[in-house]
């Protein structure tokens, strides 16, 4: 009953030489395929397990025999191959084979049903080159064309290639698959020779554009990690860059904050009854204190700072240039520089001069900041201010310093108290020991700069004594094309274009 199953199949047809002699004919896609049923068992069979096979054959039946004549070798402990077993094998040994081998597309046609090498059936013969499509092949291949495929096919696998049908790995073309090709070849930059459009179908002359075509394909999405890779590190550059820069300016503001808050109570010291300068009303002004760097550990400041023999305690909290005046025997007075510095504990007076064309850094005075009873200047917006000592040896220092508001100030931080500013007509002080003088303030619209003169200041009118500081005045923009890193840490947006 079981030969008959399949004997009303489309595709199944009887020997018609041996209709009763175990032969069968399959009809395949390609031509017709005759089978035999001699020996099908032994071909088309998974192999036993041991066990099985030894007891099969302590059967009593000699058709049972007759089906699995092998001997079992009880001495192989290996389990045979099941199916899978030899189809991976089989597997790996072609693909191993072929990855040695040049690839050559080969079509076989079988010329007849009984393997004779005289004999030739027509009809199969040309029912194989229809099913092979080798009539159209050779055509392509005699117009120089090595390979075809369908315009949809052709876009499905290339559309990648083009900014114009893709964007970030997604189909994004809307017009026909001929034009999608066409945009294609042109993004790719293809030569026209090298490709010809059909009616259905695209046709590409050498294999060497076809694997040009292939590597772009293999590279786009490496180029789409690559990118990605550069603009995540620069989205983290910009970041690094972003938090430096605040830190910077937040550092600079909060360093500025308190150099704001020194100039401010600079106004307070002189109690509104002193004209100011124009130039220290600046909202750029700032009450920075260590003009020389003498609190640095090297230069110009760490000399000053040897010469005045300042202690590790001792910071300086105020350094700058000044003038002193000094009276000569028989002559009028004269102004010699000078340099002030101020600490926590002392005024000290550093004069400069050249011994043996070696300049020399000598202190002339330190005077304790308990010692100095008062501290005159006028109410004009001159620079003079006299240091009030009451020494029984030595005159008291009369004195030009451009910053003396800013040293006024630092003064009062560090006396306990304050200190006694008196802020008159004129400057008060001790020409001579035991011996005071007051110094006229003179204001003459004309003058350039101050000056001493005759036992006289001479000075312009200044602002009102109730002036304050101007507010500070705004940066300027930056335009984005000249800020630094403006190109490469831009990161408005992390879109990702991947044609590019």
């Amino acid at each position: 009953m079981r030969p008959n199953v399949h004997a009303e199949h489309q595709r199944h047809v009887k020997s018609p030489s041996h209709p009763r002699q175990g032969n069968f004919i399959i009809k395949h896609y390609a031509g017709d395929v005759s089978y035999t049923v001699d020996g099908i068992t032994d071909k088309n069979k998974d192999q036993l397990l041991k066990g099985l096979l030894n007891l099969l054959q302590q059967s009593g039946n000699d058709f049972v025999h007759t089906l699995f004549p092998a001997q079992v070798d009880q001495d192989n402990r290996k389990q045979p191959p099941s199916s899978g077993d030899r189809i991976r094998t089989s597997a790996n040994s072609l693909v191993e084979s072929l990855m040695k081998c040049q690839p050559s597309y080969i079509r076989t046609i079988k010329p007849n049903e009984n393997k004779s090498p005289t004999e030739y059936n027509s009809p199969n013969v040309l029912h194989q080159i229809k099913y092979l499509g080798l009539q159209e092949n050779v055509r392509i291949r005699r117009a120089g064309f090595a390979y075809r495929q369908s315009f949809d096919k052709f876009v499905d696998r290339f559309f990648l290639l083009s900014p114009a049908t893709s964007y970030a790995g997604e189909y994004t073309w809307e017009g026909t698959h001929e034009a999608a090709v066409r945009q294609i070849l042109k993004d790719t930059s293809i030569p026209k020779e090298e490709w010809q459009m059909g009616v259905t179908k695209a046709f590409i002359k050498s294999p060497e554009t076809l694997f040009a075509l292939e590597h772009m394909r293999d590279r786009y999405w490496h180029n789409m990690a690559t990118r990605i890779q550069r603009m995540w590190r620069a989205y983290l550059a910009y970041r690094a860059e972003s938090a430096t820069r605040i830190q910077r300016f937040w550092r600079k503001k909060r360093t500025g904050a308190e150099f704001l808050s020194l100039r401010d109570q600079g106004h307070t010291v002189l109690q509104g009854r002193k004209e100011r300068r124009r130039m220290s009303l600046l909202g750029s002004r700032r009450f920075l204190g260590d003009y020389l760097g003498v609190n640095a550990s090297n230069g110009f400041g760490a000399q000053l700072r040897s010469a005045a023999n300042l202690s590790a305690n001792e910071r300086a909290l105020f350094s700058c240039r000044a003038e002193l005046l000094e009276a000569k025997f028989g002559r009028s007075s004269k102004c010699s520089p000078r340099i002030i510095i101020v600490t926590n504990s002392k005024f000290y007076i550093i004069a400069q001069a050249l011994v043996s064309g070696q300049p020399s850094i000598t202190v002339e005075k330190g005077i304790s900041l308990g010692m100095i009873k008062f501290i005159g200047t006028s109410t004009a917006q001159d620079d003079w201010f006299s240091l009030g000592i009451g020494s029984p040896q030595e005159p008291d220092p009369l004195m030009n310093c451009v910053f003396k508001t800013e040293m006024f100030t630092q003064m009062q931080r560090v006396m306990p108290g304050g200190f006694n500013l008196k802020i008159a007509e004129t400057v008060e002080y001790a020409k001579k020991p035991n011996k005071m003088q007051q110094v006229k303030v003179l204001k003459d619209s004309q003058q350039r700069a101050d000056y001493y003169k005759s036992g006289a200041i001479h000075t312009k009118p200044g602002d009102p004594p109730n002036s304050t500081s101007r507010p500070t005045p705004k940066g300027k923009p930056v335009p984005p094309s000249q800020s630094p890193g403006a190109n490469s840490l831009s990161p408005a947006v992390l879109v990702v274009d991947p044609q590019g």
